[in-house]
């Protein structure tokens, strides 16, 4: 058991919920087979303020992906498929690829296939629909390219989450949602555990997602329908009756678990990932760990299991105000009796300087960030809407109750959840914005794209009919975006005599994807 002390440390490291200063989440610590601590903290809605309770359910998004790898396992247990084949064996309709792509390489993140919500945010969507696995398997079987040769590295793919749920429902004749039910969720007891798999099902004890910009709460309208990589919805209790299986299993032998599942095959060039199938592996202070999180239209998820010491952690919510992830292992400190993790401040940056405004982005990170300052007042765009800063003295900045930090100077430095990135202010302007007018239009996406010039800015309307300001990097490259965006951009291709033929979209996980000028 927990002592006191042990106890109100937890409740610290949760202080802004426990505060009441939250949607909120769940959090459930199994040690030693006992559940040694329990605790719900604020609303499953905001507005209504509804408590959450242990059968509130989350979409825990990425922490999907151990149930869907836990899927293959089985059935290559059964002898339904060997993950060294060729994924063209079961999807030969779907895959153009020119080299060949193994069910392993999706598993481990390194097919190279683009990632599909990339894809699915440059298509020319109908009004009203709304991003679903069919969807998401037209767009792949049309591309004509891989991001990089298969098993040369590691890049995480949604896309093989969602093509390795489609072999499941193949191979089975059964939806991914109907097999998890019968050979994971039944055996296990997660009762409270399914795939979100049609856009009109009714979730029971579903809690709201929430965006918070630390000062209000703005409750997430849409998300997509799909599933493999995500769609999962579930408790923090059914999370840990998951976890032992990595190292105890029940639902595919010892043998399969540590020879196949928790084997990291390694890169091209020799170099090993952190990635097996569906799992991190990593250690902290010496003590190994199996864990996912998990990041979706306002929810986190995060578990997590300490093999040799027999502690599990799932901590689900649905606001970001909390980093779970670097919280749940802060629990595991508590319970483990680790050192404290150190928490840093931005006293070393404080000095003299004042917000100004502008476009920020950090050329070692890639992320960017809008400024404003009205009537001596600063604020940050985040997520669409522009976000108070409140001033801490000097050039010290925070963004309301985020432990969001910001220093004013030559430069801008910004502090989210321990990462620390140097921002540089835009200022350059196109030499002939001009040039890059005109419609673009990708057969890979069938999505359209329409450069403007207002006023020597360059505005790009995108496939879903949002406006985008580009902002020049470097000639002929633009990013966009604001604090909270997936911080991508485009890059101009000329023709011979020097005029604009083709934009490219391009993201950590999205290469070479162009659009021609018609």
């Amino acid at each position: 058991m927990l002592t006191d002390q042990q106890k109100q440390k937890i409740d610290d490291i949760f202080k802004l919920w426990v505060d009441h200063q939250g949607a909120g989440g769940q959090l459930v610590v199994v040690h030693k087979g006992e559940t040694v601590y329990e605790q719900c903290y604020c609303y499953a809605n905001a507005e209504t303020k509804e408590p959450i309770t242990q059968e509130s359910v989350f979409s825990v998004a990425s922490v999907s992906k151990q149930i869907t790898a836990m899927s293959i396992m089985i059935l290559q247990e059964r002898g339904l498929l060997n993950i060294e084949d060729d994924i063209r064996k079961y999807l030969p309709d779907v895959v153009q690829f020119p080299e060949p792509v193994t069910i392993s390489h999706m598993l481990h993140h390194t097919s190279g296939i683009r990632e599909c919500y990339a894809l699915t945010a440059l298509y020319d969507r109908k009004p009203g629909e709304v991003t679903t696995v069919p969807l998401i398997v037209k767009l792949l079987s049309r591309q004509k390219s891989l991001n990089f040769t298969p098993g040369t590295r590691f890049s995480y793919s949604n896309s093989g989450y969602v093509l390795l749920a489609v072999i499941v429902e193949r191979l089975t004749g059964m939806t991914l949602n109907e097999f998890a039910q019968e050979n994971i969720f039944k055996p296990l007891g997660m009762t409270h555990s399914r795939f979100r798999d049609r856009p009109d099902l009714v979730i029971p004890n579903a809690v709201k997602g929430h965006h918070d910009n630390g000062t209000d709460y703005i409750l997430v309208q849409t998300e997509p329908c799909t599933y493999g990589s995500g769609g999962l919805r579930s408790t923090a209790r059914d999370l840990v009756k998951f976890m032992p299986q990595y190292v105890n299993p029940t639902l595919v032998s010892k043998e399969l678990m540590e020879s196949v599942y928790l084997q990291i095959p390694p890169l091209a060039d020799g170099t090993v990932t952190n990635y097996a199938c569906g799992v991190r592996i990593n250690e902290l202070l010496g003590h190994k760990y199996y864990h996912h999180g998990g990041v979706n239209g306002g929810y986190r998820a995060f578990s997590v299991i300490f093999p040799d010491d027999e502690l599990i952690i799932a901590v689900n919510t649905n606001t970001y105000n909390i980093p779970i992830e670097t919280a749940g292992r802060d629990v595991a400190r508590v319970v483990l009796g680790l050192p404290e993790r150190k928490i840093g401040d931005m006293e070393e940056y404080r000095g003299e300087g004042q917000p100004v405004s502008g476009y920020y982005y950090s050329a070692k990170t890639g992320k960017r960030l809008q400024i404003k300052v009205e009537a001596g007042k600063a604020f940050v765009r985040f997520l669409g809407a522009w976000a108070p800063l409140t001033h801490l003295g000097d050039n010290l900045y925070k963004m309301g109750r985020r432990d969001i930090l910001f220093a004013f100077g030559e430069e801008l430095t910004v502090k989210q959840e321990g990462a620390v990135a140097t921002f540089s202010r835009l200022t350059a302007l196109p030499e002939d914005p001009q040039a890059y007018t005109g419609t673009f239009y990708s057969e890979e996406t069938m999505g359209t794209i329409r450069v403007t010039n207002e006023n020597g800015q360059l505005i790009m309307t995108a496939p879903d009919g949002g406006k985008l300001e580009l902002h020049l990097i470097k000639p002929d490259t633009f990013c966009y975006g604001s604090m909270g965006s997936d911080g991508c951009g485009y890059v101009f291709s000329r023709a011979e005599d020097g005029s604009v033929n083709a934009v490219s979209y391009v993201a950590p996980q999205v290469t070479e994807l162009k659009f021609y000028k018609i």
